[in-house]
């Protein structure tokens, strides 16, 4: 059998973070059909969980204030289903759209550090 080497490089991915010291959860009401930004980008962000607490709607959430919502591969975005929490791992400014007809409520759980 062959010995084959594997190169080894560091994962730029990974990055090293602060501790959290301050976390809070806020409410955050989506409105119908309207790309809205829901968290402000934040070098310190440690973590960020959004949990769509509607039982029957879904919300797209992206980083470009143009996401669209639509069905199967037409959303451009990604979906976070009735009654789901997704957490997001990056410091960009966070955005989301909903096209239920009515507003949805989003609980949003963030630390900073």
């Amino acid at each position: 059998m062959p010995v084959v080497l594997l190169a080894s490089f560091p994962n730029s991915r990974i990055k090293t973070r602060k501790p959290t010291t301050v976390a809070d959860t806020i409410g955050f009401t989506l409105p119908t059909g309207v790309v809205t930004p829901i968290i402000a980008a934040d070098a310190n962000r440690t973590y960020l969980t959004v949990r769509n607490t509607d039982l029957l709607n879904d919300v797209v959430y992206g980083y470009r204030n143009t996401i669209t919502q639509g069905t199967g591969l037409a959303t451009d975005g990604f979906l976070i289903k009735a009654g789901e929490s997704v957490d997001i791992d990056s410091p960009q400014q966070i955005f989301a759209l909903q096209s239920s007809g009515g507003n949805i409520l989003l609980t949003l759980d963030r630390g900073q550090g």
